[in-house]
């Protein structure tokens, strides 16, 4: 029933975001992996303002179309002056605001671009989230932007009234009460695209190949020796594999959990706290092994599938070193 009410609502929470894809994906997602999906540009994040808050509406035109930004008014009773121009947005448009200019207000739900200081302020959620370093406080002179349904961009203002004279800034925050959502059709969106490149590795993979037949054992520390089906390939280190630093040379990340996973049966288990910087991390290095092991074998088969309620596991047998530490 509660998934049935959830498919009726036009946004969910940030929590209520992170159920919705592990049920639908399979596998378990986190709040902090849905913050790193906007942030990374595959998911429309949004807020949703309980309170009114004041912005200035404008659209996107092209630079040579944009006319010049002027003094006005707000709500035409107050007369201001301000510091904010025309701002590019990308490099074939900048947002030309209303003429009148003024700043209205607004509530409800809007989505964030992320190209101003919102792309900040969802970083610094993520870093709470994976116990990772709070940014520091840095005025960004962009402000805060947000998009409409209709195709509309608003950027936040805050009034500064003085004894002379009322000037208009760009706001660099959220409202405290303000709630990061995000629209039901985005992930659902996101959800449609997945599978279908999950559906794509399946259907590419070679009809004669299958990781069970592939045993994987440590030699040492920087070497593994790889056996398909009754061909045991040479001795190889972690360089020649593709599993090493572009400048440095040294074991890269992927390589680091390839050991840790041999060391632990062939299995991740996410609950266990075995890999430090935790499930945001261990999912992204996972997929770095995933591609370098399919790199290998020319495949697009799954060499680590994730099995709820247990981790990630490996498809092949992995065995550690004798002196394995």
């Amino acid at each position: 029933m509660a998934e049935k009410l959830r498919r009726l609502r036009a946004w969910l929470t940030r929590q209520e975001a992170a159920a919705y894809l592990s049920q639908a994906l399979g596998e378990e997602v986190t709040e902090a992996e849905v913050l790193r999906h906007g942030l990374d540009g595959d998911l429309t994040l949004s807020v949703r303002f309980v309170n009114a808050v004041e912005g200035m509406l404008g659209r996107v035109v092209p630079p040579d179309q944009a006319g010049p930004f002027r003094t006005f008014s707000i709500e035409d009773k107050i007369a201001v002056t301000t510091v904010c121009q025309n701002v590019p947005v990308s490099e074939c448009g900048v947002v030309q605001f209303a003429t009148p200019e003024k700043v209205v207000r607004i509530d409800g739900v809007w989505d964030l671009p992320m190209v101003g200081t919102e792309s900040r302020l969802v970083e610094d959620q993520y870093q709470v989230l994976t116990d990772g370093r709070r940014l520091q406080q840095t005025i960004d002179l962009r402000g805060t932007w947000l998009t409409g349904s209709n195709g509309e961009w608003c950027r936040l203002y805050k009034i500064d009234s003085t004894a002379t004279r009322t000037i208009l800034l760009p706001d660099h925050e959220l409202p405290d009460d303000a709630v990061l959502v995000v629209r039901t059709t985005a992930l659902e969106d996101l959800v449609r695209r997945t599978l279908a490149q999950q559906e794509g590795h399946e259907a590419g993979a070679k009809p004669d190949f299958s990781w069970k037949h592939v045993t994987m054992r440590f030699t040492g520390k920087e070497s593994v020796q790889i056996t398909v089906g009754g061909s045991v390939l040479p001795e190889q280190g972690y360089e020649e594999l593709g599993f090493a630093y572009e400048r440095s040379k040294n074991p890269n990340r992927a390589w680091t959990m390839l050991r840790l996973l041999a060391k632990n049966g062939g299995t991740l288990e996410l609950t266990s706290g075995q890999f430090a910087p935790g499930r945001s991390q261990a999912r992204k290095t996972i997929q770095e092994l995933r591609t370098i092991l399919r790199d290998l074998v020319k495949t697009d088969a799954d060499p680590v599938p994730f099995k709820k309620g247990i981790g990630y596991t490996t498809a092949f047998k992995i065995e550690p070193d004798t002196a394995f530490d």
